[in-house]
């Protein structure tokens, strides 16, 4: 390992694990009431849905931990389990809009064609993200900038639903109360990715992962808005909830594995 390349300090956002420790945090209090509390009683779907997301997290604070502390070659060979875990969390994302879309909660019958939009958008987002990320991997401030992106899409869900639980004047009394807890945790969201964007101007390194994925959570929450049982999406919705589940996910799985392959084959690894 070399001492010049491999030295402490020199990875962006050095202390980026402490920060996605925090939403991992913020995700288990947001998830406790309706996962963790029922864990046994909770299905399999579940529970690989919530856990392949949780490993997506942990394996970013790993790597950003092993960046901060010099340990590059392990960060490297680490990084390899990408190709594993994210085509995982996509098959599974793909895999609850299916049932969501097929449940009979009434969160899902309310709003389900809308939530599967958003939820569609932010896979297809987090796969263009991590490819772009692996294709960027000679370039660390892009790199790690895409990486933080393909995070920051897991925050609406556990913001809006830890106000949804925690916080007082915004429990979920009602089912009217889930658009403006979504709205105001997208309004969040948008505000740390403009911050993080002129921060990033500030240092004189490249914010356009962050305006993209600011365009990314506009066209979420405009989807969500708009899309409806009697719009096109919600006719596609229809025909896709009738497929058996596994179809789509596994497809789409290949999909991503053979994308992030191709974004690895096209990157130019940096030199020990």
């Amino acid at each position: 390992m070399s001492v010049s390349s491999d030295r402490v300090g020199t990875s962006p956002y050095s202390s980026a694990h402490w920060f996605l420790a925090g939403l991992v945090a913020l995700a288990a209090a947001a998830f406790y009431p309706s996962w963790l509390l029922h864990f046994v009683q909770a299905s399999p779907l579940q529970h690989m849905h919530g856990l392949t997301g949780a490993a997506w997290l942990l394996l970013l604070i790993s790597q950003s931990w092993l960046a901060r502390t010099g340990y590059r070659s392990g960060h490297r060979w680490l990084g390899r389990s990408v190709l594993l875990v994210a085509p995982l969390f996509v098959a599974c994302g793909l895999a609850s809009i299916h049932a969501m879309l097929n449940s009979e909660h009434p969160l899902a019958v309310r709003f389900g064609v809308n939530i599967a939009f958003m939820n569609a958008i932010a896979l297809i987002a987090f796969a263009g993200f991590v490819g772009a990320a692996l294709r960027d991997r000679a370039r660390p401030q892009r790199h790690v900038r895409w990486f933080a992106c393909s995070a920051l899409l897991l925050l609406t869900p556990a913001l809006s639903r830890f106000i949804g639980f925690w916080v007082p004047g915004l429990l979920m009394s009602s089912l009217d109360q889930y658009p403006v807890n979504l709205r105001l945790a997208q309004g969040v969201l948008l505000a740390v990715l403009a911050g993080l964007c002129l921060h990033s101007r500030w240092r004189g390194a490249g914010g356009e992962p962050f305006v993209i994925c600011g365009v990314v959570v506009f066209a979420q929450q405009l989807g969500f808005e708009l899309a409806g049982a009697g719009s096109l999406w919600g006719g596609f919705t229809e025909w896709y909830r009738q497929l058996p589940i596994l179809i789509p996910s596994l497809l789409a799985a290949a999909l991503v594995v053979t994308l992030l392959w191709i974004a690895w084959r096209r990157g130019t690894p940096r030199q020990a």
